[in-house]
């Protein structure tokens, strides 16, 4: 009696078993969710490093001689260019919206352009002048278009450099020296393009335009009399590799 029950029973769980079976395979699998792509953030404080190559092109016009030993008369004149090194820091701040990036920018060089020069008018060595470069510095704003961690922008503002200018003249009868310092203003643009490394650090390049304003330079030394220039620092170019590190900024995921 009980084996009458039970094969009864054990087919139907069977066929029940087998229709479940048949059933699950039919089903749709249900697609894994996408993963996440991070973006990366622009927005954040960063301080830095850059280092590079830069070339002037500067302006010396005699605007007053009464000195025995000068030679160029007024109005009389040099224009120059020489090429140096360039490396200093640089502190500043992003804020990012979609994809544009606005920022203010803080930078201060040490600028390795120096020049020499004879005025050849009583000899080859006569009136040897001397023009550096000390240092340069800027304050910028930033606009830019990222792209993901890749970013391009321009920058301009208002820019700051010291030089000194010097000359001797060695030749009898007349002989003396006279050396003056002086700070330039002026305006700089410039444009760039930074790679977002990591979350914190940042790779870049970037290129600047200086120009400044004229200055007096006394050069009569203890000379009598005056010696005085105008001196201009016209064109001021610069390349520059950037290495910075921005703070605390989180990255943004994307769906």
């Amino acid at each position: 009696m009980l084996q009458q029950i039970a094969r009864p029973l054990a087919g139907a769980v069977l066929a029940l078993t087998t229709t479940h079976a048949v059933m699950a395979a039919d089903m749709p699998v249900k697609a894994a969710p996408a993963p996440v792509v991070a973006a990366y953030n622009w927005s954040g404080c960063y301080i830095g490093g850059h280092g590079g190559w830069t070339r002037a092109r500067t302006e010396l016009i005699n605007a007053g001689n009464t000195t025995a030993f000068g030679d160029l008369a007024q109005g009389d004149g040099f224009r120059v260019s020489d090429s140096g090194g360039i490396a200093g820091g640089h502190v500043g701040c992003n804020w990012q919206t979609g994809q544009w990036v606005v920022g203010l920018e803080a930078a201060g060089s040490w600028l390795g352009v120096k020049t020499t020069f004879n005025n050849t008018v009583f000899g080859v060595a006569d009136d040897v002048f001397e023009i550096k470069s000390n240092w340069i510095a800027s304050a910028t704003a930033r606009a830019g278009w990222a792209f993901n961690n890749w970013l391009a922008y321009v920058k301009g503002g208002f820019a700051f450099s010291g030089w000194q200018v010097s000359v001797s003249d060695v030749v009898p009868g007349n002989v003396g020296s006279g050396s003056d310092r002086n700070t330039h203003f002026g305006l700089t643009v410039g444009a760039g393009l930074e790679w977002g490394l990591t979350t914190n650090w940042i790779l870049g390049v970037e290129y600047d335009y200086y120009r400044f304003s004229k200055e007096t330079y006394h050069l009569a030394g203890a000379s009598a009399g005056i010696y005085d220039f105008s001196f201009k620092p016209r064109d001021v170019h610069a390349l520059v590799g950037r290495i910075s590190y921005k703070f605390g900024a989180p990255v943004v995921a994307r769906y």
